[in-house]
């Protein structure tokens, strides 16, 4: 009995012992088997999955791709397949498509660790076949607007996702801000799942507008003809919103860009979109969602759950983040301010304006304009120092000599300078005019481009009439010479008619500005003295003649003798107070000056007449008291022939392209840097800074063979000169020593200032205050020299 008891006994412990054995095991083997289908282990090369619902060129999915790849943990493999939904919609395709599937898989090495799903149509074909195609495997989707599939899917929990959650309220505020009479809210959608669900959306915000009227044009119903008819017959009562199109009734498929040119060619009111797809194509925009961000909230779970993350807990969520996108251009067609939409709005096709694009210049050219201001005002002082100056220098063994000389150049030099001092004075007048417009005007980029011009021309007048006053100071008034250079005549007209179009308008005086017969434009002559010369009788004109009344420049080419020359013929006139004969007769003489307005005459007509004068030209005048006065001026001047001699002609800043090309600067004026570094690269060149000849020096032998294309240098700077600076780099031993283009500037106009720098190491010579244009020209005139050697 004891023997019997022990047996079963010891038979006991050893049953209770495996079972205890067993349930361990069976536990541990449950554990492991749930582990293994909630979570993935990072220690291998994880395999991931990308099924989409559309094709590989979609833009959707590119931007999908881009956020998923973009944010997916560096161990992780993604293979994707593509169900072509936007190109076939049909059960045959999704058989198809799931026999492709299934072979595919069944061909990859590993099986797949994680699926990632892309929008509705791929996340219902999952769904169909997840048991067969991918057991135990967890499944995440994104870009679903679908929200009843989405939540379905989530039941299951190796499947969550997020759902893309239209912004369809702040689209609807944003409509309605634009066009606050609008009566009708129009969607555009068809029948694919996506369809479906965004219109769902769509009709949902319903409620919250009760005073508009919610419709939806259905592509899936409807033939291309009977879309675009649809289309055409909405008006400013209606809002067109774009959510979705793949497909029509005669199933015909277009691309995003194709919906895009249907929809936009065939309404004439702009179109508001809830995804970042295709803004810059001709939607206008609105606050959009970013397929981009589905893709990167995807990757984001997938990373969790390659980090031990049990799928089960991690929650469906909304891609409901979007972000104020509008495309410019669309704004500027429909007339819509940026003003009017949301502050944080981010713009596409985005044009600068033109405060933005020139008001940096337009504060230097302000700038540079008083400079040269204060410089006029310097220059005449200086010549009034240098006059008293010079006669007290005069010995008095020479005094009574030097008296009548004096006497007799000076009588010449003060009716010089009363005219040039004219000039000087209307210019400075028409810069401050100008500018205050422009201040006002900077809004209407037309008007303020117009009154650039304006300045730009006037400032070069300007210019012209300074170095003419230091001509004089230098030289003797019967020692003056005419210019005998190329240039068009047409320019000279057109600045004159620029000038006297704005003046006269301020005085409402009617101008106008005529040629006939012109048949040549090149002419040899001096072209500053000749728009001198017609500048001074169009102020004199402008003087006498009355508010209302009306002034005219009439220039005629007239036949000579000689095939070679041509005469022209300028008649000046208005309608202003007038003259008496027996002033009209004293009016061109050396002593005339009568500053009367009450007389008619003028200042500086004497001058004009030596001028012309010297011009082998005529002068003649009539004038009538109370009618007005005509002054005619003729002036022989020889053609220049299209294959003699060229006149320089200037190309726009656009058709020059520097691209490659390195330029030393050498200058020390900061405000002087800064412009030439603008210009120099506005045509694409690449600039280097030196602040004196001994930078540019060290910088040149520093740079290696062809580091440095040309060297722009002042010649007068602090340190080293640009003199010795240009000799310095001659004498050095650098590979592009001989052969690099060097141009100066200065402030020097003379001959043998000119002649000292050429002989100086440099190739050529730009005049101070740098004009771009003459810059550009010679500096590709250098490059293309320099290229040939």
């Amino acid at each position: 009995m004891f023997i019997f008891k022990t047996k079963h006994m010891q038979k006991l412990k050893y049953f209770m012992f495996f079972t205890i054995i067993f349930i361990i095991f069976s536990t541990s083997y449950t554990n492991g088997f749930s582990e293994e289908n909630n979570n993935v282990s990072s220690d291998k090369n994880i395999q991931v999955l990308f099924i989409s619902s559309y094709s590989p060129s979609n833009t959707s999915v590119l931007k999908q791709l881009e956020g998923i790849r973009e944010t997916l943990d560096g161990s992780v493999t993604l293979e994707s397949e593509f169900l072509n939904s936007n190109i076939i919609n049909d059960n045959k395709n999704d058989a198809l498509f799931y026999d492709i599937l299934n072979y595919h898989i069944s061909s990859y090495k590993n099986n797949f660790d994680i699926v990632i799903v892309g929008d509705d149509e791929a996340l219902d074909l999952v769904l169909k076949y997840k048991n067969v195609l991918f057991p135990n495997t967890p499944i995440i989707f994104e870009g679903i607007e679908n929200k009843f599939i989405a939540e379905k899917a989530a039941m299951d929990p190796l499947i969550t996702g997020s759902i893309e959650k239209l912004n369809i309220e702040n689209n609807i505020h944003t409509a309605l801000n634009l066009y606050p009479d609008a009566k009708n809210i129009i969607a555009i959608s068809d029948n694919t799942l996506t369809g479906i669900g965004d219109r769902d959306q769509f009709y949902a915000e319903q409620e919250q507008f009760s005073n508009i009227i919610f419709k939806d044009i259905n592509s899936s119903e409807l033939n291309e003809e009977e879309f675009v008819s649809a289309l055409s017959k909405l008006n400013n009562d209606s809002i067109l919103f774009y959510l979705n199109m793949n497909e029509t009734i005669d199933k015909k498929q277009y691309s995003d860009y194709e919906v895009c040119k249907l929809i936009t060619e065939n309404t004439t009111i702009p179109t508001f979109c809830l995804t970042d797809l295709n803004i810059g194509n001709g939607y206008l925009g609105g606050a959009v969602l970013s397929s981009k961000q589905s893709g990167i909230i995807a990757a984001n779970t997938v990373n969790s759950i390659i980090n031990r993350q049990n799928i089960s807990e991690i929650p469906l969520s909304e891609n409901s983040s979007s972000k104020y996108k509008f495309d410019f251009k669309v704004m500027k067609k429909y007339h819509i301010s940026s003003s009017s939409l949301p502050s944080n709005s981010i713009y596409v096709n985005y044009e600068k304006s033109f405060r933005e694009k020139y008001g940096k210049l337009l504060a230097i050219g302000s700038i540079l304009i008083m400079i040269l201001l204060l410089l006029i005002q310097f220059v005449i002082k200086w010549f009034e120092s240098r006059m008293k100056n010079r006669k007290l220098e005069i010995s008095t063994s020479t005094l009574k000599e030097a008296l009548k000389i004096s006497e007799r150049n000076g009588i010449a030099k003060s009716e010089y300078l009363n005219c040039v001092s004219n000039e000087i004075k209307q210019p400075m007048s028409t810069l401050i005019s100008l500018i205050n417009r422009t201040k006002k005007e900077l809004n209407d980029s037309e008007k303020t481009k117009q009154n650039i011009n304006a300045i730009d021309d006037t400032a070069h007048t300007l210019f012209n009439s300074v170095n003419e006053l230091l001509n004089i100071s230098n030289l003797d008034i019967q020692t003056l010479e005419i210019n005998h250079e190329p240039f068009k005549l047409s320019r000279v007209l057109n600045d004159l008619r620029q000038t006297f179009s704005y003046l006269c308008n301020e005085r409402n005086i009617t101008f106008s500005e005529n040629r006939y017969d012109i048949t040549e434009n090149n002419y040899y002559g001096d072209s500053y003295k000749l728009g001198l010369l017609l500048s001074n009788l169009l102020t004199n004109a402008l003087k006498y003649t009355e508010n209302g009344n009306t002034i005219d420049l009439k220039s005629t080419q007239k036949p000579s003798g000689d095939k070679n020359y041509a005469i022209l013929e300028f008649v000046v006139s208005d309608t202003g107070i007038g003259m008496s004969k027996d002033k009209l007769d004293k009016v061109f003489s050396n002593n005339y000056n009568n500053d009367s307005a009450q007389n008619g005459s003028g200042l500086g007509l004497s001058m004009t007449k030596k001028y012309i004068s010297m011009m082998n030209g005529n002068i003649s005048a009539i004038s009538t008291e109370g009618e007005g006065t005509s002054i005619t001026v003729t002036i022989p001047l020889e053609i220049c022939e299209k294959d003699g001699k060229q006149v320089r002609v200037y190309k726009s800043p656009e058709e020059y392209n520097f691209s490659g090309k390195t330029i030393l600067i050498a200058e020390d004026n900061e405000l002087n840097l800064a412009i030439l570094d603008d210009v120099l690269k506005t045509v694409n060149f690449k600039t280097m800074i030196a602040k004196n000849g001994r930078e540019a020096v060290y910088t040149f032998n520093k740079a290696q063979y062809k580091d440095i294309d040309v060297i722009l240098m002042d010649v007068d700077m602090p340190i080293m000169d640009g003199y010795e600076a240009a000799n310095t780099i001659r004498k050095s031993k650098h590979a592009n020593s001989s052969t690099i283009p060097i141009i100066a500037m200065s402030q020097d106009v003379y001959e043998d200032d000119v002649e000292k720098i050429l002989n100086n190491g440099f190739n050529s010579h730009v005049i101070k205050p740098v004009d771009a244009d003459e810059l550009y020209y010679t500096l590709e005139k250098y490059l293309e020299t320099s290229e040939q050697t």
